[in-house]
């Protein structure tokens, strides 16, 4: 008989996900607050709630009045999931694992005894962070604990109006505080990894792509990157050894592991981690072409209970994958064309999508949510990648209504 599975989230980064569990033999229960999410054609029920809000959903849920067998987030929602889990008597990691890692400011009180955790400081007011800013030379970011996307995300300097920076961030914290951490300059990598019966599989180190961070400052967003990383693969045995150590401090038995590193000096900082998939289609595309492990079926055999293979869960080669975004101007989109849809048919590219409505208006280019499409490619090296990426991204003709919006920051 099917089991039935709960799924927290139905957005367009979802869809890959969906297409994987549909091989499996389960009844899907998507979770959304949008009835019209792209990801609910592949399910069997909907129940409308926000994946943020665990009373909703469980309302909602009971409603339905079948069993739940178990409970897969689609999202920064660990924490959300981990709950559920418990409330179904589904295993799942730790509910304070889930909780620390779903809080920047919780994570870093908890591990920075254990890692190298760049000074960091908890702000719940302007007078915080002014005095914060005034009395330390360092550079601060400061964002909201409880948030992703780079959304509330600002790169402080010495122009920023910092009444204007806090007011920005702290609408995005759910949590009305916000967090406020040393900016260290040096290579960023996003890494993903199994922990399967306590033992950590590193399977990628993504190098992160920020050459727009002085044409968006003070945002920090990201353009894509790359993989394999030859910075990840220099550290790959002290990588391997920090994020071994953080599963094992997380209590981790099965699960994934996500993490955010910068290397300055030959020194590895761990900015975060979470126990949830990575977003930007690193997990459900960038991972599997890349190394060959298919890690959202992994995810998926632990959300219905099925063993996996051991085979299946270390990486079987290193393909070079790259991955590039494309932003909008700070216009409202009139139409969005391609000037050779020929170069579309290019058998290295794996995935390109356009996922902005072309009516929207684009207000500002201020998180990762601004970016209106993405394509990711292979390629026999990294610089023929990007190049590739680079001409599949100016390939696309966006005509704009006239009326330019004036830029407030």
């Amino acid at each position: 008989m099917p089991k039935n599975l709960l799924t927290l989230g139905a957005g367009i980064e979802s869809i890959e996900n969906y297409l994987i569990l549909k091989k499996f033999d389960c009844n899907i229960i998507a979770v959304d607050k949008n009835p019209n999410a792209p990801g609910l054609k592949y399910a069997d029920h909907f129940v409308k709630a926000s994946i943020h809000n665990y009373s909703e959903i469980l309302r909602n849920v009971k409603k339905i009045k079948t069993k739940i067998d178990g409970v897969l987030p689609f999202g920064d929602i660990s924490y959300i999931a981990t709950r559920l889990c418990k409330y179904f008597k589904i295993n799942s990691i730790p509910l304070k694992s889930a909780k620390i890692t779903s809080d920047k400011l919780l994570f870093k009180k908890e591990l920075k005894n254990h890692f190298n955790i760049p000074f960091f400081k908890k702000i719940k007011n302007f007078s915080q962070l002014n005095h914060l800013v005034k009395s330390n030379k360092k550079k601060f970011i400061i964002k909201p604990v409880d948030n992703s996307g780079a959304r509330g995300v600002i790169l402080l300097n010495n122009k920023t109006n910092l009444r204007w920076a806090f007011n920005y961030c702290i609408k995005y914290s759910k949590k009305k505080h916000l967090i406020a951490e040393e900016y260290i300059e040096g290579p960023q990598l996003s890494t993903e990894g199994i922990v399967h019966n306590g033992k950590y599989v590193h399977l990628c180190s993504f190098d992160r792509n920020y050459e727009f961070i002085k044409k968006y400052r003070p945002f920090v967003i990201e353009n894509g990157g790359s993989t394999p990383s030859k910075i990840g693969d220099k550290y790959n045995f002290e990588i391997n050894k920090i994020l071994s150590k953080v599963s094992k401090k997380l209590k981790l038995k099965n699960a994934t592991l996500k993490g955010d590193l910068v290397i300055n000096k030959n020194k590895i900082y761990l900015l975060e981690v979470a126990t949830r998939l990575s977003g930007g289609w690193l997990s459900s595309i960038t991972i599997p072409h890349s190394t060959g492990v298919n890690i959202v079926e992994y995810v998926i055999n632990n959300s219905l209970g099925i063993e996996t293979d051991k085979k299946k869960i270390f990486p079987k080669y290193k393909k070079n994958i790259v991955q590039r975004y494309l932003f909008p101007k700070e216009m409202r989109i009139k139409s969005i064309k391609f000037k050779n849809k020929s170069i579309l048919q290019n058998k290295n590219i794996i995935s390109f999508k356009i996922f902005k409505n072309k009516s929207k208006l684009n207000e500002k280019i201020d998180s990762h949510a601004s970016r209106i499409g993405h394509v990711i490619v292979k390629s026999p090296n990294k610089k023929k990648g990007i190049l590739l990426a680079k001409k599949i991204i100016n390939n696309v003709k966006i005509n704009y209504y006239s009326k330019k919006i004036k830029n407030k920051f």
